[in-house]
This record gives C-alpha cells, sequence and structure tokens, in this order.
C-alpha cells in the first residue's frame, strides 16, 4: 500500500473513530477516559508511518472498543504479523 493510501485510510479510521467516541453518552466516554485516559494524539505521519507498532491510537482504539478478549487478541496477532 502507497503511503498515500495509508495516509487517507489512517485519516478515515481515525475520524470515524474519533466521531464514534464522541456520540457516546457523556457518562461512558467519562468513564472511557478515567479506564484508558484520552485518545492519543495523531503523531507526525512520518512518525506512525515508519514505527513498526504504527499509531498509538489504534492500541488505544483496540483497547476501548467492545470487543471480547479473544477478538482482541486475533486482531493483534493479525496486526504484528503484517509488520
Amino acid at each position: 500500500m502507497c503511503l498515500s493510501a495509508l495516509r487517507e485510510l489512517h485519516d478515515s479510521v481515525r475520524a470515524k473513530s474519533g466521531a464514534w467516541l464522541n456520540a457516546m453518552s457523556a457518562e461512558l466516554r467519562a468513564e472511557v477516559v478515567r479506564s484508558f485516559g484520552p485518545m492519543p494524539p495523531v503523531e507526525d505521519s512520518q512518525d506512525w508511518a515508519s514505527s513498526p507498532d504504527g499509531p498509538a491510537w489504534t492500541w488505544y482504539l483496540l483497547a476501548v472498543l467492545p470487543l471480547g478478549p479473544q477478538l482482541q487478541v486475533i486482531i493483534t496477532v493479525l496486526l504484528v504479523s503484517l509488520c
């Protein structure tokens, strides 16, 4: 995948995840922040594109999405195998 397509995918998923978090009730969003902290800011595209771990906010999102532990492990294994 070329860097421009990767950047577009990054921006799209980041925007959708931000919208999802903002659509939560204030109480639920506060609980997420209490439990996991705020969503990490977007790093400079050169930093996350060259990082073997990718953008920090993606790992945050994986933690806060209402997924079962087994699915989180599967996603993590798939992401790590891509590197």
